[in-house]
């Protein structure tokens, strides 16, 4: 573990905004720190105090900065030049001789160049990725994300989104970026309203989450339908990870919008299943993928593994220490709790989505928060009492909370997956997988015993949906 996994690039370009708007001598006297005497952060033709930059960062990423005397400003291990290099930037030194980023090549943190290859360039430019904004009509109980908004403007937006066929998600002012399949309580806050800082923060996860679900975001064209409140915060920070933004309502009234989607709207052209796949022996593949190999460590993800960067499913294994914390009674060396997909195709809409093995796994599961990750929110229900997890707000961990359930993540949990071509078919695949295997962990469709009587509690404790 580091002390910088929580920061994401995302992050650090917030920080480097802020800079940007506040100056240095404000910026260095907000966050409490001296100028950079031994490295410095070098983004294009600018260059910025590092340690500093990098403090910032981190309270985007956790809602609270370090000082100066928390960490060091240098290149050894933990080390905020260290960290940056790592995370893909330029570091140079006082006498502007650059330092070698060693195995990560440079980038340039606004034009973020891209450290794969041209091919990889192409293919990512034509990947669209829609978000929308929610809206303050909701229903009155947990629902799927793309059904708990219910007023005219947010049917259409959704509509325009699925119509796309292109992977989308939700600007939530309480939960940031959501997927339009996970099913959250009805909640009251509008972005517009809270600080300053609060937005900067939301906007700075927003874009991690955004990564962390799609990939690179260099090159992808990223449409949104949102008031000001969302596209203001947002935009500078796509465009630093070199993202293009198209925001076609830009200053436009509401009845304007809902007449601009009355001519845009589209009838979604939707991918053909094959009709000749058989669906109950790729569910018995995927079994034997799942259950045939010994699982691998959450700690060592992604485990030299080139073939993540797509569809396909994942079992966590916990081991008899952690299934103890779990209150589940089993003396194995590693048990099967949880199963579920990254990747699946959208019905009826047809839309694609973006996800991929290593993104869900990485961004969500290992590096996420509960809003983002079903499994984090599972393990927070039943691990509260033993991890000491407290709440900042209805269904939000503190961030010393979310670092604890990460470790123990880590710690205790192992993986195993199954990669696939058809994602058209995935959500069929998987409902057939947990069926035969019937992890504790997993609720939906499943029948009811003392383990998941006690997750359902431990969700509503947790403010969480419980379905």
């Amino acid at each position: 573990m580091s002390l910088w996994d929580p920061v994401q690039p995302a992050h650090v370009f917030a920080a480097v905004h802020e800079y940007d708007e506040l100056g240095q001598s404000r910026f260095l006297e907000k966050y409490g720190f001296a100028p950079a005497r031994a490295y410095r952060l070098l983004i294009d033709d600018r260059s910025y105090d590092s340690k500093a930059i990098l403090g910032a960062a981190y309270g985007y990423a956790t809602g609270r900065a370090l000082s100066s005397h928390q960490f060091s400003g240098g290149v050894s291990n933990n080390g905020a030049a260290w960290a940056l290099l790592r995370l893909g930037f330029e570091v140079a030194r006082a006498a502007n001789t650059a330092v070698s980023p060693g195995p990560r090549r440079a980038v340039s943190g606004r034009t973020a160049r891209r450290v794969e290859n041209t091919s990889s360039m192409v293919a990512r430019q034509a990947v669209d990725v829609v978000l929308v904004g929610c809206v303050k009509k909701k229903r009155p109980k947990a629902s799927p994300a793309r059904e708990l908004y219910t007023s005219p403007l947010f049917d259409k937006r959704r509509r325009y989104a699925e119509a796309s066929g292109r992977p989308w998600f939700i600007l939530s002012a309480l939960h940031g970026l959501l997927d339009p399949d996970r099913t959250i309580e009805p909640y009251d806050m509008y972005l517009a309203r809270q600080t300053a800082a609060y937005r900067r923060r939301w906007a700075a996860q927003v874009i991690a989450d955004l990564a962390a679900a799609v990939g690179q975001l260099e090159g992808r064209v990223v449409e949104i339908h949102a008031g000001a409140s969302y596209v203001d915060p947002l935009e500078p920070l796509l465009k630093a990870a070199g993202a293009r933004t198209k925001t076609p309502l830009r200053g436009l009234t509401q009845g304007q919008h809902l007449a601009w989607y009355g001519t845009h709207l589209a009838t979604p052209t939707a991918p053909d299943r094959r009709p000749d796949l058989d669906l109950d022996a790729e569910a018995g593949v995927a079994i034997s993928a799942l259950t045939g190999m010994e699982p691998a460590p959450a700690s060592e993800f992604p485990w030299g593994r080139t073939d993540l960067k797509s569809p396909g499913l994942y079992a966590w294994w916990v081991d008899s220490r952690g299934g103890s914390d779990l209150g589940l009674s089993t003396t194995n060396q590693r048990t099967l709790v949880y199963a579920g997909q990254a990747g699946a195709t959208r019905w009826p809409s047809g839309a694609r989505s973006g996800a991929t093995l290593l993104s869900r796994i990485s961004g969500q599961h290992l590096r996420g928060r509960i809003s983002s990750s079903t499994l984090r929110q599972t393990l927070a229900a039943l691990l509260r009492d033993p991890l000491s997890l407290r709440l900042e707000a209805p269904g939000v961990l503190t961030s010393d909370s979310e670092q604890r359930l990460t470790t123990w993540i880590r710690d205790r949990l192992a993986a195993s997956v199954w990669p696939t071509h058809h994602p058209d078919h995935l959500h069929d695949i998987e409902h057939r997988v947990i069926r035969r295997l019937d992890p504790p962990l997993n609720l939906a469709g499943a029948s009811s015993n003392d383990v998941r009587a006690r997750l359902a509690a431990g969700r509503r404790a947790l403010n969480l949906p419980t379905g």
